[in-house]
C-alpha cells in the first residue's frame, strides 16, 4: 500500500482526537477556537500530508491579516478513512513477514525431508 501516508504515533493520536472533535461539528470543519490546546508540530505535519484543511472565509472588506487567517479546519476524507488504511496495511505486512514465511518454510521442508519419511509412511500404510 504506497498510498499511505506514514504517520508518528502522536500524529495517529492527534488526528483520532481531531476527528472525534470533527464529527461534533457540520461537515467536520472545526472552529478555529474549538481546536484548544495542541502540538501545533504534528498539527503543521498533518496540514502538510493533507488530512487536514485550512479553510479562509471571504471577506471582501478584510484586512490583509483576516485573509490570511483560517477560521476552521476541515478534516478530510482521506484523514476520516486512515485508521482502516493502516489497519489493513498492519496486517498485510503480519501476512508478509510472519504468515507467509512460515507457510513457504513449512511446504519447502516437507518437500525436501520427503525422500527420507515417505519409506517410513509407506511401510505403516502396508
Amino acid at each position: 500500500m504506497s498510498d499511505l501516508i506514514v504517520l508518528t504515533h502522536a500524529q495517529r493520536k492527534l488526528l483520532k482526537k481531531l476527528i472525534k472533535r470533527g464529527q461534533k461539528f457540520k461537515n467536520n470543519k472545526i472552529p478555529i477556537e474549538q481546536l484548544g490546546d495542541l502540538d501545533f508540530y504534528n498539527f503543521d505535519a498533518l496540514k502538510i500530508s493533507g488530512l487536514i484543511i485550512e479553510e479562509y472565509p471571504y471577506m471582501p472588506d478584510a484586512t490583509e491579516d483576516e485573509m490570511n487567517a483560517a477560521t476552521t479546519f476541515l478534516i478530510t476524507d482521506e484523514s476520516l478513512h486512515y485508521f482502516e488504511k493502516y489497519r489493513e496495511y498492519k496486517f498485510e505486512q503480519f501476512l508478509n513477514g510472519v504468515v507467509w514465511p512460515i507457510v513457504v518454510a513449512t511446504i519447502t521442508s516437507l518437500v525436501v525431508n520427503t525422500p527420507n519419511w515417505l519409506p517410513v509412511l509407506l511401510r505403516w500404510m502396508k
